[in-house]
């Protein structure tokens, strides 16, 4: 099994990595460090199935089986002055969606007042 150090000074080998070991740590009352944070995002691709069951058991722990959905209503959309390359919103963009100015405040109000509701 690869230590996180060995991920971390990229010696590790494609094998299961350590991260039910990190997962029942955190399940433990434990918390993730930035070492151990920049060792997960630097994992090799095999170990995505570890990973994955591991998160899949600290998720199942603290959330249950339940999944939470946030919507955003555009107060405007594709008028971006900030045109950020990747973003669809940036006035720039070539993306195929609805250009438009500022929409009615009332409709941004009815959105809080849905929102609200949930």
């Amino acid at each position: 099994m690869a230590s996180i150090s060995s991920i971390l000074d990229g010696t590790a080998q494609p094998m299961a990595g350590p991260w039910r070991g990190l997962a029942e740590r955190v399940l433990a009352g434990g918390s993730v460090s930035e070492q151990e944070g920049l060792a997960l995002l630097r994992a090799p691709d095999e170990e995505l199935l570890d990973i994955l069951s591991a998160a899949y058991q600290v998720r199942r722990r603290w959330h249950g089986n339940r999944v939470h959905l946030n919507f955003l209503i555009n107060a405007k959309s594709g008028l971006c002055a900030e045109d950020c390359s990747y973003c669809s919103q940036s006035r720039v963009s070539t993306a195929d969606i609805p250009r438009y100015r500022l929409v009615d405040p009332e409709v941004i109000v009815q959105g809080a007042r849905q929102a609200a509701q949930r």
